[in-house]
């Protein structure tokens, strides 16, 4: 996989692995799961709340170094001068003069690696990290040059495989397709690609619903696509978020939605997904990954103020202002984002949960339900006696006219908001997990620059700095996803709004590599390549054509606003979504 950027040769890769007939190890377990938990570079789905490696590279070096009998200088040298924890290993195991465990012929299988690296991920105490370092030196003397190699990128984070979600669940949806009983060779072209397409959105909806690619594609490989169909909202399973598209202007805001619609206050908070069953409550990011203890307020609230005994809650929580009540930047709810004085902090900055959505009640999905009855359903859940402003829906209005968006539009903006989204509240506006639709729209202000909406962009390259910034990065190089090829295709570079604090940051978090990353296409090519990793928030004039680029446009006056901390690579703008913004392309 490593040796191609081809998504389809990535693809094949992945099937002929799922095609073998050794897939089944140790008494009869079934590994397709922990299969792609490696791929995607970790133990377990996020929303487990599972202890992962999380092992700092000076460990790794020690545990390296233990297994070949190399000095710890040594290990260290060949590190700076590769820049890769994997290449290190490998090449270490290759010119080593010992083992710390013999396997006495025995191949390592996937669920030795992977019950040694849960076994290392568990370790605590006192002494744990001499544990931790003695563990893996025995597993790391079982490894040939290469098994060392894998196991030192995941010990790292940074697989580097080029095999993302999307890619496997597309992999998973061909095969599928040739293997339900009939065989590919009997279908004409046109019913295969509607086959594949259609086992696909099968796939991506049960990975929507219930967002652990292995269990998924463990499931359709042994039971088949029909058994994925079953998949229903669970409590304490996070649901991936329903995304929104974007217009350019306020005039083709009635128009798209054939009627009236509503509009609701788009927040400058964190999207918050929140599970109660009973006095329990579980919340989860965007990104599926457990929250709960980092908001002991909210959890709180919910407990107070949410009547429902079963219940999926979708809404965003906001940081206030203590004295007045107004609502304050993501920035300072970001502070709350933390491992210690949780709860000195709370006090320090306190927030506010609105809710705009249910997904899940009382033992029964709310997905397929219209908005309007989802609104209703969600409201009232909410206790409103006695007054309380800890949980509340999201202000909303139903509007018909240019008119009435306008004037909402601009009160939203008074209060302190990013602008508004709208909901279609036709028959058919269901709720989509994980998608990107029509039936909801962003209009968000323009007071930060011409273009219609920020985008989400990841940092692939960095060139350095000059005068003072010599040492610091002076401009990045950012990319957008491309929905078409599965890869990373740089847009623009941004400088503006880096400032010393950004650059200081920015030198400490991003990871220099020294290969272009795979599936990052670029026009140019930096001083430093940088594993992608972390998304910026980035707005601009206007979308410029540009033959520079792999895209053949550019951003004109790109600046930074933010670092999304809460966002991943694979929740960035596409391609498609930023020539929408300027009526060049499809979103």
């Amino acid at each position: 996989m490593e040796k191609t950027s081809k998504r389809l040769e990535i693809m094949s890769i992945f099937q002929e692995i799922f095609t073998r007939d050794d897939l089944v190890e140790g008494n009869k377990e079934h590994v397709h799961d922990k299969i792609v938990y490696l791929c995607q570079g970790k133990l377990y789905p996020d929303f487990l709340g599972r202890p992962e490696l999380q092992m700092a590279q000076e460990l790794a070096k020690r545990a390296i170094a233990q297994a070949t009998g190399f000095s710890p200088k040594t290990v260290s040298d060949l590190l700076k001068k590769s820049g890769d924890l994997g290449n290190t290993f490998g090449l270490l195991k290759q010119k080593g003069t010992q083992s710390m465990l013999v396997s006495h012929g025995k191949d390592l299988s996937v669920l030795d690696v992977h019950a040694a690296l849960v076994q290392i991920a568990g370790m605590s105490g006192a002494d744990s990290q001499t544990k931790k370092v003695r563990a893996l030196a025995g597993l790391l003397g079982r490894c040939s040059p290469v098994e060392a190699k894998y196991v030192g990128r995941f010990v790292d984070g940074k697989m580097r495989l080029g095999a993302n979600d999307l890619t496997m669940i597309e992999a998973i949806a061909r095969l599928r397709t040739s293997g339900e009983g009939r065989g590919a060779d009997g279908l004409d072209a046109e019913t295969l690609k509607a086959d594949q397409a259609a086992n696909r959105a099968v796939i991506e909806r049960a990975y929507n619903i219930y967002p652990d690619l292995g269990l998924v594609i463990k499931t359709a490989l042994l039971d088949g696509i029909d058994a994925l169909k079953r998949f229903q909202p669970q409590i304490n399973i996070p649901i991936r978020s329903m995304l929104a598209q974007r217009l350019d202007t306020l005039e083709e805001f009635p128009a798209k939605h054939g009627g009236s619609f509503a509009c609701e206050y788009k927040l400058d908070g964190e999207r918050m997904q929140v599970h109660k069953r009973g006095d329990e409550v579980a919340l989860f990011s965007r990104r599926q990954e457990i929250i709960t203890s980092q908001f002991p307020d909210v959890v709180d609230s919910i407990r107070r103020f949410i009547v429902a005994k079963e219940i999926i809650l979708d809404g965003e929580v906001v940081a206030v202002d203590r004295g007045t009540g107004r609502l304050m930047p993501f920035q300072i709810l970001m502070q709350r984002r933390r491992k210690h004085g949780i709860e000195e902090k709370s006090e320090e900055v306190p927030t506010r949960v609105y809710l705009f959505d249910v997904l899940f009640l009382e033992g029964k999905s709310m997905l397929d339900a219209p908005y309007l009855e989802r609104r209703a359903a969600m409201e009232g859940a909410i206790a409103h006696a006695p007054p309380q402003g800890k949980v509340v829906p999201v202000p909303q209005r139903i509007v018909s006219t240019l008119d009435e968006l306008t004037a909402y539009f601009n009160q939203a903006i008074k209060d302190g908001t990013e602008g508004l989204l709208t909901k279609s509240i036709k028959p058919e506006s269901v709720y989509q997990p994980g998608a990107r639709g029509w039936l909801w729209i962003k209009l968000k202000s323009l007071r930060r620059g011409k273009l219609p909406d920020s985008m989400d962009l990841v940092v692939v390259g960095a060139n350095m700095g000059e005068g003072r910034r010599a040492r610091q990065y002076g401009t990045l190089l950012v990319a957008a996803r491309n929905e078409d090829t599965g890869t990373f295709d740089v847009v623009t570079r941004v400088s503006s709004g880096m400032d010393d604090e950004k650059a200081e940051w920015f030198l400490k978090n991003l990871h220099e590599i020294p290969q272009p990353p795979p599936h990052v296409r670029s026009g140019e090519t930096p001083d430093k390549w940088v594993e992608p990793s972390i998304v910026l928030e980035i707005i601009g004039d206007e979308i410029t054509d540009s033959s520079s680029t792999i895209v053949d446009f550019s951003i004109r006056f790109p600046r930074i606003i933010r670092i999304r901390d809460d966002k991943s690579p694979d929740d960035t703008t596409t391609v498609g979504e930023i020539l929408a913004m300027r009526g060049g392309g499809d979103a």
